[in-house]
């Protein structure tokens, strides 16, 4: 598969031929669509091999890899529109549905057959609402339940709808470490680990408990704010002070700093 990467000023991908990376999406002008200031928030590639490109002020852009054509989607294009210019980021489950988090305005889901969207937003009035409107990351885990990060703890959206909570309580063994909620990953193994500001946790599912790693094994104390895991199964960890590896079988951790190139 492709490689994309979204940066300030455009999209780019890896040529593995020449191994260096080239400027990738054009609008249906031939031009650059992005303007040297861009920023893309989020990129995802649905089940059709359409790149969806969130642009930040500029709403979400659909890119047709076959066509080479370029569908802008915006709050001004009438019923069904999209609900924010900025889109932080984007999940789509095994089932091809494709959810959309705005800045301070909920979620927007993509109804395929309308070409639009559908909002689900915070209301502090309604008790089955978000617990808050900054939303920071969407993604579904393998039973296509939608994990929501917050600056209120977890919300969790399952297949009929219904929300579910977790939250930091310092009086409740097992809760999150914080309710500061900045990312979410799930390992190749199902595993769910959450990134706060106090930290990395795990998720025990079958007591819908979280462990607290960060104060278990003393590591990434300043907040971990993205996670990926790479081939040999270790779980790399940005927090907001550099890069962290961190060995889920021995739990042991290598920081990486400026001395070491970033």
């Amino acid at each position: 598969g492709k490689i994309y990467v979204g940066i300030m000023g455009g999209v780019y991908v890896f040529d593995t031929e020449n191994n260096r990376f080239i400027k990738y999406i054009v609008d249906n002008n031939g031009k650059n669509l992005f303007h040297a200031q861009a920023i893309c928030q989020s990129l995802l590639e649905d089940e059709e091999g359409n790149l969806w490109i969130a642009v930040n002020g500029s709403g979400l852009y659909k890119y047709d890899t076959v066509a080479k054509q370029i569908t802008n989607y915006h709050p001004d294009r009438g019923p069904g529109s999209l609900g924010h210019n900025t889109v932080l980021s984007s999940a789509m489950n095994s089932n091809g549905e494709m959810y959309f988090s705005l800045i301070f305005r909920g979620i927007d889901k993509y109804i395929k057959s309308e070409d639009g969207f559908i909002h689900y937003s915070y209301d502090s009035d309604k008790k089955t609402a978000f617990t808050s409107e900054d939303i920071r990351c969407i993604s579904f885990d393998k039973d296509n339940r939608l994990w929501i990060a917050t600056d209120s703890g977890i919300n969790i959206l399952d297949q009929k709808e219904k929300l579910m909570y977790y939250f930091h309580d310092e009086n409740k063994k097992g809760s999150l470490p914080d309710n500061d909620m900045v990312s979410i990953y799930h390992d190749r193994n199902n595993t769910t680990w959450v990134g706060t500001s106090a930290g990395l946790a795990e998720f025990d599912s079958k007591n819908s408990t979280f462990e607290n790693l960060s104060e278990k094994y003393h590591f990434a104390e300043d907040g971990v704010v993205g996670i990926a895991e790479d081939n040999s199964g270790n779980l790399w960890l940005l927090a907001r002070r550099g890069l962290m590896r961190y060995n889920k079988k021995d739990h042991s951790t290598k920081k990486y700093d400026y001395s070491d190139g970033l």
